[in-house]
């Protein structure tokens, strides 16, 4: 069964694309000179085969209410952090923390670094006292983790659903967010891979469940109904423009019965929607034009939408030029933007729907740059608060 370009969504009004394409480019060539990248540098760093050293354990964070989660933790390491901000991960669809290696090493432990595995991705039994594995369970199971580590606020950085479930993370928790980094998040159309994928679960969901979610709770079922899933979806693929085939990943049976979980609680669009009432943060995203699943249409809107929506006044949190001239270089520094969010927007050549698997170790060099003035903005937030 093939989907080729199928559902090209804009948000806006269609005509109006040619020009916001032409200004996010302008930005994006502005935003490699300042973070010293060229096509050559990131392709040299793709072609980087050094052995990854930084490999956290696993650890399991159990809760009062008889819900746990695993996660990844590299606190032993604090004596070497140079940053206070602490980055949060969450994976993709499927995936766990292991798709987070290359950045979390190439940033050798210079700040705290923990991965969150969504439950039902991390191999144990889907079963974890009143846990629904659906979107709001696992935003409070963040907040559980959260506060059993004594961490008031965090930089999110989602993949693909690790960014659907940011959105209604930081539209539900905001108090618990410093920043967010869009690691080719969802944007805020429905687009191809989000439209295939969940269309296929929601229907082969529908046509065994018959809405009654509870048979999932025996594990001969779950097995035999992830065989026939596995079976019945290995030929599918779609395709956008030129680009290679994308096929439909194996599943376990517990990612399984958890995005069908997600599906039943509300529908995908219901979460991209929550990206427009995202509270003001600093937020740093990045994409791939060659990215399999999404159309560049979608992320060059979605990026627009951002910068327009929620400007972050350089004046109104304390960066200047000069600051800005130590972080990045003073030859970097050309014209200071007045919209400090136009800085934090890079966009690939390469690199595919996980960018961050690919350029782990330039996105580390950003990442670092994008916390230099994340931490001043704190500072000068934290001086400008009247004190009791």
């Amino acid at each position: 069964m093939e989907y080729r370009n199928w559902m090209r969504i804009y948000p806006g009004d269609e005509s109006q694309f040619p020009s916001i394409k032409k200004e996010i480019d302008a930005l994006n060539d502005r935003n490699y000179r300042v973070f010293g990248l060229t096509n050559e540098r990131i392709l040299a760093s793709a072609k980087d085969k050094t052995k990854i050293q930084t490999i956290q354990k696993r650890r399991k964070a159990e809760f009062d209410n008889g819900w746990y989660c695993i996660y990844t933790d590299n606190i032993e390491h604090k004596d070497k952090f140079i940053y206070d901000l602490v980055i949060l991960t969450v994976h993709g669809n499927p995936g766990d923390e292991k798709e987070w290696l290359s950045l979390e090493d190439a940033y050798q432990n210079k700040g705290r670094f923990i991965n969150f595995v969504v439950p039902g991705y991390d191999g144990e039994p889907i079963e974890r006292g009143s846990f629904n594995a659906n979107w709001s369970d696992v935003c409070k199971m963040i907040v559980l983790l959260l506060d059993k580590l004594q961490i008031p606020k965090i930089i999110y950085c989602g993949h693909s659903m690790g960014g659907l479930l940011m959105y209604n993370f930081c539209t539900t928790f905001p108090e618990r967010v410093e920043g967010c980094i869009f690691m080719a998040a969802p944007p805020n159309a429905m687009y191809i891979g989000l439209t295939v994928f969940d269309s296929i679960v929601r229907i082969f969901a529908q046509e065994k469940l018959k809405g009654d979610l509870s048979l999932l709770a025996d594990s001969k079922f779950r097995a035999d109904l992830v065989k026939e899933f596995n079976e019945m979806t290995r030929d599918i693929y779609f395709q956008i423009d030129n680009e290679r085939k994308t096929t439909f990943p194996i599943l376990r049976d517990s990612e399984l019965c958890t995005w069908i979980k997600m599906l039943d609680e509300k529908k995908p669009w219901e979460h991209l929607n929550k990206l427009k009432d995202m509270p003001a943060k600093l937020s740093l995203l990045m994409f791939a034009r060659n990215d399999p699943l999404v159309h560049n249409e979608n992320y060059y809107i979605t990026f627009h939408d951002i910068l327009r929506r929620s400007p972050i006044p350089a004046k109104d949190v304390g960066i200047d030029k000069q600051f800005l001239a130590e972080v990045f270089g003073k030859d970097h520094i050309e014209d200071f933007p007045e919209n400090l969010q136009e800085l934090f927007m890079i966009i690939f050549e390469k690199g595919g729907h996980q960018i961050h698997v690919r350029h782990g170790r330039i996105l580390a060099s950003v990442i670092e740059k994008y916390l230099k003035v994340m931490e001043r903005v704190r500072k000068n937030q934290m001086e400008l608060k009247p004190k009791l």
